[in-house]
């Protein structure tokens, strides 16, 4: 059979021929089309998905509601407090009375965990005499939720053990706290507040946060603190004009003395007779101890000698100086201290009669000569060391003590002191303890 005549036949018989499409199509592989949309969910993929939707909307509600900060103080007498982040960091602080203001001046606090922050400021407060041992320091930590509450106290209570006091929150307190859903601290200090002051009532000192309870529990006056600031500016900017002035002094004894050696060394050589005689007039000025007559060789070594030390010797009275001027900002600082100390406090709600004394006080100690204020400053440390509860015989605490008589007695025996103020009955009644103490 020919190609064309079976080509025929296949046409003819494709005519009659009856096709079951359906079947054939039901045989034919079908293909979705692809929808990007459509996700074949599977159980990981699904609990991952579900994990992350919970991280966001975690996340979301954090920044809709953060953490409060937490308000930490500290009281010994002088009262500070403490503004704290989730991360136990000191954010900002300040002072609640006049002797927390003495205390942090000059003190940089923020940054440091609050319990490095306590640590530095009970430091502080021991070099300026308001801890001894037998102080009571309290601390405590405050936050609107007791959890954070509770933890942040928990970790201020292991760094500082027994050195510390803290509220004791009973089962009563806790109870009572909870009816009226405030933390059982806060409740606490606002029973204190009615306990001194029963003018205010529950309902008010409820609506108040604990910086406001702080202030009304402290006695805190602004203005007071305010006028303390501005009276120890005052005071260290005539304490930077005296150390400037008495830092020329210096540089113009120097030179003096440079220029001296220098005439002296110029007259060795020229003529013995002339040389001698300045060098009477040298020793008595810088050798004024010098008694021996000396030959002309040994004055002329000695001359040497003070010529190769000159620039220790200007460094050391320069550091003399710097040392003078610190004691002096510390006197005040003492001053303060022992002034609202032994104030007569009948009622801490007096704090701001007692600021105004106090500043009256500082204002008089301005006036004082610099050698005035350090001689009280002298004598105020010698008085709080004779009057110590712990004081006793033992080696340290001799030591101390004559250390500070020492200091004092320069000053009483100097002729820079006024007169008045070596006779004043405050001082003659410190001579007097030292002598009972030495019999």
């Amino acid at each position: 059979m020919t190609n064309k005549s079976l080509i025929e036949q296949l046409k003819a018989e494709g005519k009659t021929i009856e096709l079951d499409k359906a079947r054939i199509l039901s045989q034919i592989p079908r293909q979705e089309k692809h929808k990007s949309s459509v996700i074949h969910w599977h159980p990981k993929l699904a609990m991952t998905v579900g994990l992350l939707l919970l991280v966001l909307v975690g996340i979301t509600l954090f920044r809709q509601n953060p953490t409060t900060p937490s308000i930490v103080t500290v009281d010994i007498n002088p009262s500070i407090e403490f503004t704290v982040d989730e991360k136990d960091e000191v954010t900002s602080y300040r002072a609640l009375n006049l002797d927390g203001e003495v205390v942090i001046e000059n003190m940089v606090l923020t940054s440091l965990s609050v319990n490095d922050a306590i640590e530095a400021v009970i430091a502080q407060a021991t070099v300026l005499g308001y801890v001894t041992d037998a102080s009571v320091v309290n601390v405590n930590a405050y936050n609107e939720k007791s959890t954070i509450e509770n933890k942040l106290n928990e970790r201020i209570q292991a760094r500082f053990q027994s050195r510390i006091q803290m509220i004791q929150v009973t089962e009563a307190l806790i109870s009572e706290a909870k009816s009226l859903n405030i933390t059982p601290r806060k409740l606490a200090l606002i029973k204190a507040i009615i306990a001194i002051d029963p003018s205010y009532s529950l309902d008010t000192l409820l609506s108040y946060d604990i910086p406001r309870l702080n202030e009304i529990r402290r006695g805190f006056v602004a203005t007071e603190i305010d006028a303390l600031k501005t009276q120890l500016e005052a005071l260290k900017r005539n304490l930077d004009d005296q150390k400037a002035s008495l830092l020329l002094e210096v540089d113009t004894y120097i030179e003096n003395l440079r220029a001296a050696i220098d005439n002296l060394k110029e007259l060795y050589d020229s003529n013995l007779v002339q040389f001698n005689q300045a060098y009477a007039t040298f020793s008595t000025e810088y050798f004024p101890n010098a008694t021996i007559p000396l030959l002309p060789s040994v004055k002329y070594q000695k001359l040497l000698v003070l010529e190769s030390k000159i620039d220790a010797y200007e460094a050391y009275l320069k550091q003399q100086v710097d040392t003078l001027f610190e004691l002096s900002v510390r006197g005040l600082y003492t001053h303060l201290v022992d002034t609202h100390a032994n104030l007569n406090q009948l009622s801490e709600w007096q704090a701001p009669a007692h600021a105004m004394q106090v500043l009256t006080s500082v204002e008089l100690y301005l006036d004082a000569s610099l050698y005035d204020q350090l001689f009280l400053a002298s004598a105020k440390r010698l008085d709080t060391i004779l009057n110590q509860p712990s004081a006793g015989s033992g080696n340290a605490y001799r030591r101390i003590l004559d250390e500070a008589y020492q200091e004092f007695m320069v000053y009483y025996n100097s002729n820079q002191v006024t007169e008045s103020l070596k006779s004043s009955p405050y001082i003659q009644t410190i001579l007097q303890n030292y002598q009972q103490k030495e019999q």
